[in-house]
């Protein structure tokens, strides 16, 4: 039976009617999207199947809870009902209520049937207690300090409403997306909470499982290894350019050497001047080894625990 939902609702349950129960046979009840007007179970979103012994006679409403979906208001669903069961499920005249078509087939094949009918159905949408409510999480902890918050929990948040983690930072809450630079303290434990904005009709959801939520922060120090460069003819002249951003002269430092065979070297000058963008720099590292015909770069870079990390993105080597 298709349906048109004309109010966003969480569906939360079914309730059907029976005017007849077999003898056996388990019910399956899923709510799917539509393709054309009719049901396309390929893209079901909530499932549930009714044991045989749960089955309720009309004028009984066989209620049945299904795993909470978000319907769309304006948007044409289908409800489908799958048994092998001797059931009949009781039908109404006219189709002004649904707005839909009432389906029967087999094998995934539909055909329209009395146009005239709709089955009979009740759909229970989730009722919040309030329009605000603030969910405490556990408080993400870190030993040596937290400087950045990654959350990836699945979430649905409907058009009107509003889902927003908070962190407290020095007693006072603050949106997430407002933390860049309140985290330069590196706290130990950060409190935090996720704050859900709708109507008592409609509100956003979230599903919290384990790692949903991350505390990290950058490390000082860092190495990089090149793969091996085999060249075609020895060389004894050997660039390489290192671009940097969020560069900070006094409390960065970047290194460059080249390992061929047991040998290391080191540059012979190592020059930095701006980017013409004037948002990053440009390190370039001579080497002026004996004639070598293969070598491996090797990077390390290091920052004051205090200062935010450079990243970069860029790096090109020439040996002539």
């Amino acid at each position: 039976q298709s349906f048109l939902v004309s109010n966003a609702m969480w569906l939360t349950s079914v309730g059907l009617n029976f005017t007849q129960v077999g003898a056996s046979g388990d019910v399956h009840v899923l709510v799917c999207e539509t393709e054309g007007g009719k049901p396309n179970l390929e893209k079901t979103l909530t499932r549930v199947t009714v044991a045989r012994n749960s089955l309720k006679r009309y004028p009984t409403e066989t209620a049945i809870p299904v795993p909470p979906v978000l319907l769309q208001a304006g948007t044409r669903y289908a409800l489908v009902l799958i048994t092998q069961g001797d059931h009949r499920a009781a039908t109404v005249s006219g189709d002004s209520y649904t707005q839909g078509t009432l389906f029967f087939g087999t094998d995934g094949d539909y055909f329209t049937g009395d146009l005239t009918k709709d089955l009979m159905f009740t759909l229970y949408a989730a009722q919040f207690a309030q329009p605000r409510i603030e969910v405490m999480l556990q408080s993400v902890s870190l030993a040596g300090g937290i400087s950045d918050l990654e959350i990836s929990a699945p979430q649905i948040v409907p058009d009107g409403t509003e889902l927003v983690y908070e962190a407290q930072v020095g007693g006072k809450w603050y949106a997430v997306t407002e933390l860049a630079g309140l985290l330069g303290t590196l706290p130990d434990i950060v409190p935090l909470r996720a704050v859900m904005l709708g109507t008592t009709d409609l509100a956003p959801a979230l599903q919290l499982a384990a790692n949903a939520i991350t505390g990290s922060r950058p490390a000082t120090g860092f190495t990089h290894w090149s793969n091996e460069r085999i060249l075609a003819a020895n060389s004894s002249s050997i660039t390489v350019q290192v671009v940097v951003a969020q560069w900070d002269t006094a409390n960065h430092a970047l290194n460059c050497a080249l390992t061929s065979g047991a040998n290391t070297y080191t540059p012979a000058t190592t020059v930095t001047r701006d980017e013409p963008d004037g948002l990053a720099k440009r390190i370039t590292f001579t080497f002026t080894p004996p004639a070598i015909n293969r070598y491996s770069i090797k990077l390390t870079g290091t920052r004051n625990a205090g200062s935010r990390p450079f990243v970069v993105v860029e790096r090109t080597d020439v040996a002539t």
